[in-house]
């Protein structure tokens, strides 16, 4: 409330909120009341007013003549996070207390105002804590984030009955920070009777990208009820999409609205009609809607000017300064753009395909796609980009790739000549190492492919979503339709997914066979995934995140210590002449010794050497939620999955949303919740068959052929085509004109 509000704080006054509304005021520990206020107010309003303070307030304020706000700029704040409001602590874990706060809050005030009109302020208020909510739940690490079914639909329930009584204008017309098209929309369509048709204010068609290379373009608008009938006409005539899908936008998993997204082709004049109505069609990116335009929005909109004069062609473009600005030496935009642009750097990296995986690794897909590209188009500008302190360096150089430091200035100027970027990772270090602002034109000139570091089984759309992509590998037909599938809640496409396997795959199958022939499928992989909660906040672009002070006293720590010494799990590698193999995530590598970790059991880490070597040697694997299994998966190893502290997982504490997958109807092996279950599960497996037999059994051995439909050695062909494909025109046909 105080960052968002802070504008209030500008001088001292009263404020009369009949007059200024927009002014919101539900911060308890900002808040003085005097106790004269307080008298005559009911018991309950006072009992709840550490978890519902807003209903305290309001009810003060509905009490006097006037619903007077006294601000005071200057006075000293002391923050008790503890006892702070839900308004300033919806992070993830309390979610469900923000929403049950709400309820509390102002479901007794609507009743109190049942048979008088709900005032302008009050209803300002509810909207301003939907807003902070809608803000966030989009982008939660996990959309139920403990919320139980039955209190999400009470809670949707009253948030329609009371938005009913908000007259339309109010949603309109409010002007919270950062407030997106979907949220205002959300609230609109929670307004209308379910399942209602409607067109919203802000939801015109619009030509939200341009993909030139692919003469093609990207239209989307919003709609609740049934699909509208749609009609697309290009150079007068009906056309079919190149790509379709509707998206669900949701509140706890409810479907509200949708957002229907198309690409249609770009070769003439375009028209739009839904329901017979032809549309308006508007250019550019969803933005907050002017319902309420103030004298600065005019004047800043306006006076706007450039800072970037684009110059055609190679030369190196020029940097306009504002009057007035005085020059100090060249900036480091310049200096960039000096380099960057000289006749060497323009020959060396003109039309570059940048190849990355993790900033301080290899080992991925990108590396198996470089490698792949190398050897079969010479015509390729390939560059690969990687921390030079990395264990994997020396490995490369020799190998003869072209290697560039990450962070060094030769790294910042291939971004600038790039025509794509394929990586693995899609952080802000790997595809946003220089700011927009670098950029001539402030547009980036390549195309992004995601190659994934793993099968996406969770929801990641609030992730995802963020990041424009060009083009999605996917490994399996479960994720690739949960990307493109409609009322999936993805802005993909099939025109941007493509199901082709990964590019490590390839080489993983050849290990395996290779590894099969020798005799040396020889190892029980321990390999959980990491946890969200056991990192610190990264502390700079680029650089590590550190583990918690107490990482070894976590319930995370212990149950994998107690798996990895469990004398029966080590017995039972042993008779069939397994050896244990302990294989911690990336992010998770300086917790090694902070593992307890009995004589005989191996650490491998990934920076030492090649672990698709240790995974075409596994003849079981243990897991947690990791992706990991997909790639034991791919060689039909089976896997057992300890999953004890799932709904810590899945409650906001990790990145992880529950998606399509389920581990148990669809996983490679037994789910267990305990360290016992470990190790009988494991014997169980290899002591099933016989001594030489290396693959999953049933019904583990169905699910896996039926997962991966992509196992011929043919998937970095399939990646780089649909590479490829990014610089051509799409194909498209006119549909047949009925009399």
């Amino acid at each position: 409330m105080l960052s968002v509000q802070r504008f209030k704080f500008a001088a001292d006054t009263v404020l009369d909120l009949s007059k200024t509304s927009y002014v919101v005021q539900s911060h308890a520990p900002s808040t003085v009341l005097s106790a004269a206020a307080l008298r005559g107010l009911p018991a309950d309003v006072i009992a709840q007013s550490a978890s519902a303070p807003q209903r305290l307030i309001a009810e003060v304020l509905l009490r006097q003549p006037r619903p007077l706000l006294g601000v005071a700029a200057r006075a000293p704040f002391l923050a008790d996070t503890a006892s702070d409001s839900a308004v300033n602590s919806v992070a993830v874990s309390s979610f469900p207390h923000h929403v049950s706060e709400i309820e509390r809050a102002y479901r007794p005030l609507f009743a109190e105002l049942h048979d008088g009109g709900v005032p302008e302020w009050l209803g300002m208020m509810l909207l301003y804590e939907l807003s902070v909510l809608l803000k966030r739940e989009p982008r939660l690490k996990t959309r139920l984030a403990g919320v139980t079914p039955e209190v999400r639909a009470e809670f949707i329930r009253f948030i329609r009955d009371a938005l009913k009584r908000l007259p339309e204008e109010w949603i309109l017309g409010i002007r919270f920070p950062n407030l997106s098209i979907e949220a205002r929309n959300l609230m609109l369509a929670l307004r209308d009777p379910e399942g209602e048709a409607r067109t919203f204010p802000s939801g015109q068609v619009r030509v939200a990208r341009f993909d030139q290379k692919q003469s093609s373009l990207l239209v989307r608008y919003f709609f609740s009820g049934s699909l509208p009938r749609e009609e697309f006409r290009v150079g007068g005539r009906a056309v079919e999409p190149i790509a379709a899908k509707t998206k669900s936008v949701a509140l706890l998993q409810q479907d509200i609205y949708f957002e229907r997204l198309v690409w249609l082709p770009a070769a003439s004049w375009l028209q739009v009609e839904l329901n017979g109505q032809r549309q308006d069609l508007v250019k550019g990116a969803f933005e907050k809607p002017d319902y309420q335009l103030s004298r600065s929005d005019i004047m800043g909109y306006f006076s706007a000017e450039s800072d970037v004069s684009p110059v055609p062609g190679r030369e190196a473009p020029r940097i306009r300064r504002r009057r007035g600005q005085r020059k100090s030496g060249p900036s480091e935009q310049e200096r960039l753009w000096a380099y960057a642009f000289a006749d060497r750097q323009v020959r060396r990296f003109s039309q570059a395909w940048i190849f990355m995986d993790r900033v301080n690794m290899a080992q991925d897909n990108a590396e198996h796609m470089y490698r792949f590209v190398v050897g079969h188009d010479k015509n390729v500008n390939a560059w690969f980009v990687l921390d030079r302190s990395s264990a994997d360096w020396g490995r490369l150089s020799r190998e003869g790739f072209n290697l560039v430091a990450f962070g060094s200035r030769e790294h910042h100027a291939l971004f600038l000549h790039a025509a794509h970027v394929i990586s693995s990772h899609l952080s802000p270090e790997v595809i946003s190492p220089i700011p927009i602002g670098f950029y001539p034109g402030k547009q980036r000139p390549w195309k992004t492919t995601f190659l994934q570091h793993g099968v996406t089984k969770d929801d990641m759309s609030h992730w995802l979503n963020q990041r424009s992509i060009d083009a999605l590998i996917t490994a399996t037909p479960a994720e690739y339709e949960s990307f493109v599938g409609d009322r999936t809640p993805y802005v993909v496409t099939s025109k941007e997914v493509a199901l082709t396997g990964f590019p490590r795959h390839d080489a993983l199958l050849e290990k395996r066979q290779n590894a099969i022939e020798a005799g040396a499928v020889d190892i029980v992989l321990v390999a959980p995934t990491w946890r969200d909660d056991l990192l610190k906040p990264k502390a700079e672009l680029g650089l590590l995140r550190e583990l918690v002070d107490d990482f070894s006293s976590t319930p995370y720590a212990r149950e994998w210590s107690a798996v990895l010494s469990d004398s029966e799990l080590i017995a039972a590698a042993r008779r069939v002449g397994c050896r244990v193999v302990f294989l911690p995530h990336p992010n998770m590598q300086d917790a090694v010794d902070q593992f307890a970790l009995p004589k005989g059991v191996e650490v491998v880490r990934y920076e030492d050497g090649d672990i698709q070597k240790l995974l075409a040697r596994t003849r079981v694997l243990i897991t947690d939620y990791s992706s990991l299994a997909f790639e034991a998966g791919v060689v039909s190893s089976p896997v057992v999955y300890l999953q004890s502290d799932r709904a810590h997982v899945f409650s906001g504490k990790h990145t992880y949303s529950p998606g399509y997958y389920d581990y148990v109807e669809h996983g490679f092996g037994p789910v267990v919740e305990s360290v016992d279950a470990v190790a009988a599960a494991v014997a169980e497996l290899l002591d099933g068959g016989a001594a030489s037999d290396v693959y999953a059994p049933e019904p583990y051995a169905t699910r896996i052929a039926e997962t991966f439909v992509r196992r011929d050695g043919l998937c970095c062909q399939g990646v780089y085509d649909t590479v490829k494909r990014l610089d051509e025109p799409l194909r498209f046909h006119y549909e047949q004109e009925t009399s």
